[in-house]
């Protein structure tokens, strides 16, 4: 299937607008919402949009879908950096819980992240489709077969 976006700014702003309906549901039956935040050019235009609605951010989680290994949190290519430069910084919600894969014991990372996201259940999870048509899951999948490196 071939899909062509002629307008990324009203796209971004209809899928901040589902997210921010998830959100408040989410919000509204159980007091605070889970959401799990891509990164990437692609996501750009949608955190902005999303930086401009008003949620409840006080009252959302956030995890973020990957990181590189090994990569220390301040580089610029860090996404961690991304989401805090991007959206963290801006909304300030509840918790972020980045993915700290410059750890030395990565197994104990990943368990601890395992945990966090059994103990908060995602409501939500905005994992993007790259500018190429790429999803974030299919790279997963490829890392795990011994590609690129990257904590997910």
């Amino acid at each position: 299937m071939k899909l062509t976006v002629q307008d990324h700014e009203k796209l971004a702003q209809a899928a901040a607008n589902d997210v921010e309906k998830r959100l408040e549901k989410a919000i509204s039956g159980r007091g605070m919402a889970h959401l799990i935040l891509a990164t990437g050019n692609s996501q750009l235009k949608f955190l902005a949009s999303l930086r401009k609605i008003k949620i409840q951010w006080n009252k959302v989680i956030v995890f973020h879908l990957d990181e590189y290994l090994g990569l220390d949190q301040k580089h610029p290519a860090s996404f961690r950096n991304y989401l805090r430069s991007n959206i963290i910084d801006a909304v300030k919600p509840h918790r972020f819980y980045p993915l700290d894969a410059d750890r030395e014991d990565l197994d104990q990372m990943i368990k601890e992240y395992d945990g966090l996201l059994r103990k908060y259940p995602v409501d939500v999870a905005c994992i993007g489709i790259g500018e190429n048509g790429d999803l974030k899951c299919a790279q997963h999948e490829r890392r795990a077969r011994g590609g690129d490196s990257a904590a997910a």
